[in-house]
């Protein structure tokens, strides 16, 4: 099946450029795609939506909040910094090291894409279907719904009231996008 990919102009917004890849990237998150490509567009995502909450004010995301945490420990924020950053600067760069190598670790992605929906979430007010699934993921995942009375987790609880892993419900939804 031939795919024409329509080639008119058109006018977006870095909202609208978040949430599109905010959806892809949680859709192929879930089918499983390939783990660089999901890395890539959750990143790019994220930093669009970091620049716009820096730039308003009113929301941090959670790598800013870490690195608030660790003022006056200036070679762990770096230690914390690259290893948020390395990953997504490999993946789109070849300027400094044309022939280097890297390992990846998937679960980084997990991280970046749970704070692209988070900030997401937080700056448009808007109930992002692809951003609710993964965030509700995250919190079954990891079982913030009992640990956590921050605000963030209590999004996570509200999110995923009455979802497990085995409810075919979830499934269908997750797999409906």
């Amino acid at each position: 099946m031939k795919r024409d990919m329509k080639l008119q102009e058109f006018e977006i917004t870095k909202i609208d450029v978040a949430r599109r890849q905010i959806i892809d990237a949680v859709r192929l998150f879930f089918l499983l795609g390939d783990p660089l490509s999901v890395h890539t567009l959750a990143a790019a995502a994220r930093n669009v939506l970091e620049d716009l909450a820096r730039k308003r004010g009113n929301v941090t995301s959670h790598k800013d909040r870490v690195v608030q945490n660790l003022e006056g420990n200036d070679e762990l924020a770096k230690i914390w910094h690259k290893a948020w950053t390395n990953p997504e600067n490999f993946l789109k760069h070849a300027d400094k090291d044309p022939e280097g190598s890297f390992i990846f670790k998937p679960k980084t992605t997990m991280i970046i894409l749970y704070d692209a929906c988070y900030l997401y979430n937080e700056l448009t007010c808007e109930k992002l279907q692809a951003a609710g699934l993964f965030l509700a993921w995250f919190a079954i995942k990891f079982d913030l719904k009992s640990k956590l009375d921050d605000p963030v987790s209590l999004q996570l609880r509200d999110l995923s009231q009455g979802i497990t892993a085995e409810d075919p419900e979830w499934k269908q939804f997750a797999s409906s996008l």
